[in-house]
């Protein structure tokens, strides 16, 4: 409802009529102050203060004894799960409902502060008054119009002695009208070989749980290898659907594309003594109950599209800024350079998590054809790339090999021809490309040829993936190719050494720009974002972790560029490519992994642009192969 001047001074009147008025809702704690509930704190939150938990330290301290965390405070009085009964004498009760009637029906939290008196030591049995302290003005805010309420709780030892205060702000506010704008639609699962049975069992309405078949442990969330064995054969069973709640929280903001706020998230234990993380459905919150009986049900909803993750006009805005043409030599229409050209392309790009295959198109693609093409296959292939017209992409992984150097496809000669049969995985970029440069094995060794995707016995079907990018699974089945189209006869093993070299340099060029923009970001929202009435950023611990994060990124440059100048030197690279793609994958994750800390909840706001690069950065470290299989391989060049 919209209120005049003066209808707005009345309710706000109304409103603060409550406040200063002691609630009838007195929290007595359940339980004394105690050293378990102490020492289970202390466990979880990883404080290791001896004054907390070790009773000789604590007695040489100038506590004279154990004593609680401060913090614990809200906790010894803390109530039950399921909310209390509603009491209208309540003044916070009865300020919601004027609130809710009036039409500002969001919530949500904004800031707590304590304020500490004494510690409280095993033993005290405290008790929390209530009362509202003040209510705001109606304030304009991103959320929508709404006012600010303030809670007081005064802390209280069995003699009535005050041992802290606790101050809890929230906005009750008017959500902002969505008329005319398109619902949002939930985004996809993301799917991996791990969990791909999971998705496939759901869509038939069926709940399946993975089972180890070498010692019979059922396991979720669906991995590789079983934990009790070791073993990596597991087979499915399909659950009774049947469990209970145990545990749940209610989820309110910030709003998720697809989803109704508020929300029941609940962590569910199954009968086959399982549990996993669901929705509870078609129960009213705040009759959820721990314990409480569930069945699975599955609920049919509309999802994002998965669509391919290009933007043609920006790709035709490249190629009319002549930026598709690094890597090609002027004579053929190209801009001339090499991978230094490219990498500093990439690191754009990942800055701006562009929607275009900059890294698959010219670094697996054109450059190769530039380097190890015939004469005839440049003029062919790479001017319909230069002027955006046709792209050029690289099959390198394969479910039956991990080193791309020695693929399981395998080429024959038939006649005049060459046969390749075998099959392709996460093929970027295919659905979009003329040719497909594919290593296949022979007789004499490793060669590499040019498949148009669109050939007899070419299949391909899309991907999921981490960053909803157009990978593929190619197929070939009896490819027939003619001697155009071999881009490097047997043996061209030490060709296609270099190609993926220049193709992993590069993909770590484009992590770069990825992780320097995400840092960028986390930096101005801890710069801009205020809590306890100073920046974030101002707190140590927050520039600590945003310190460590840039020295990762400053590790990723320099190895980096590195490796990128070895190669354009022609130089031997082998141990910087993998230095730099060690930095590229660890430095990598852990730049986001601290972005989404520091950036707290909003880090998971689908509309926020920090999720683009959290999923393109996963989505590099696992095409990079992660840090591990680096060190692994440097350390057995070392060994050598």
């Amino acid at each position: 409802m919209t209120m005049v001047t003066d209808e707005k001074a009345a309710f706000l009147e109304r409103l603060r009529a409550w406040t200063g008025i002691d609630s009838p809702q007195i929290r007595r704690g359940l339980d004394p102050v105690n050293e378990a509930m102490i020492r289970h704190w202390c466990e979880a939150v990883g404080d290791r203060n001896p004054v907390y938990t070790d009773a000789e330290q604590a007695a040489r301290s100038v506590h004279g004894g154990i004593v609680a965390p401060p913090t614990m405070l809200g906790a010894w009085t803390m109530r039950p799960l399921e909310m209390p009964p509603r009491n209208p004498e309540d003044p916070r009760t009865a300020i919601i409902d004027m609130l809710d009637e009036a039409g500002f029906t969001g919530v949500i939290a904004t800031n707590c502060e304590q304020e500490y008196l004494r510690y409280v030591r095993p033993g005290d049995h405290l008790t929390a008054y209530m009362s509202v302290e003040d209510v705001s003005e109606e304030k304009n805010t991103a959320l929508g119009p709404g006012h600010f309420f303030t809670t007081k709780a005064i802390y209280k030892d069995e003699n009535g002695e005050v041992v802290g205060i606790e101050r809890f702000r929230m906005l009750k506010f008017a959500p902002k009208p969505a008329a005319g704008e398109p619902k949002a639609l939930r985004p996809r699962p993301s799917i991996s070989k791990d969990t791909e049975f999971f998705w496939d069992g759901a869509s038939c309405g069926e709940l399946l749980i993975q089972r180890c078949t070498a010692c019979g442990v059922l396991r979720h969330p669906p991995r590789p290898g079983c934990a009790s064995c070791g073993s990596l054969d597991w087979d499915t069973i399909r659950s009774s659907g049947l469990g209970e709640v145990y545990s749940y929280v209610i989820y309110h903001h910030p709003p998720l594309p697809g989803f109704e706020t508020p929300f029941a998230v609940g962590l569910i234990e199954l009968e086959e003594g399982v549990r996993m993380l669901s929705n509870i459905v078609e129960m009213p919150l705040d009759e959820i109950t721990i314990g409480m009986p569930v069945e699975v049900t599955f609920v049919a909803v509309e999802l994002e599209k998965t669509g391919a993750a290009f933007d043609p006009d920006l790709w035709a805005e490249l190629a009319r800024a002549h930026l598709l043409g690094f890597g090609v030599s002027e004579e053929m229409g190209g801009n001339g350079g090499g991978i230094i050209e490219l990498c500093l392309l990439l690191e754009q790009a990942g800055r701006a998590a562009a929607p275009v295959p900059l890294w698959a198109a010219l670094v697996c693609g054109v450059l190769p054809v530039a380097m190890f093409g015939t004469e005839e296959q440049k003029s062919r292939l790479l001017p319909e790339v230069i002027e955006g017209r046709a792209i050029v992409t690289a099959a390198f992984d394969e479910p039956e090999s991990r080193d791309p150097s020695a693929p399981a496809s395998v080429a024959r000669v038939e006649g005049d021809e060459w046969r390749i049969d075998g099959t392709k995985t996460e093929v970027p970029a295919v659905s979009l490309a003329s040719r497909v440069i594919v290593p296949a094995l022979a007789a004499d060794g490793v060669g590499l040829f040019l498949v148009d995707p669109q050939a007899p016995g070419v299949t391909l079907a899309m991907q999921a993936n981490t960053a909803a990018e157009p990978l593929s699974q190619m197929q070939l089945l009896g490819v027939r190719i003619g001697d155009a189209d071999v881009l490097l006869p047997p043996d061209g093993r030490a060709a296609l050494g270099i190609m993926l070299d220049h193709a992993q340099v590069g993909l770590c060029a484009l992590q770069l720009g990825i992780a320097e923009h995400a840092l960028r970001l986390t930096a101005e929202y801890s710069s801009g974002r205020e809590q306890f009435g100073r920046p974030l950023g101002s707190f140590q611990a927050v520039q600590q972790r945003a310190a460590d994060a840039y020295v990762d990124v400053e590790a990723m440059r320099w190895t980096m560029w590195r490796a990128a100048w070895l190669l354009s030197e022609g130089l031997p690279a082998t141990d910087e490519v993998l230095e730099a793609k060690y930095f590229a994958s660890e430095g990598g994750h852990r730049v986001l992994a601290a972005a989404q800390h520091l950036h707290g909840g909003i880090g998971v706001d689908m509309t926020y642009p920090l999720h683009r690069y959290t999923f393109l950065a996963k989505q590099a470290e696992l095409t990079l192969g992660g840090a591990t299989e680096q060190l692994a391989k440097l350390g057995d060049r070392m060994a050598t």
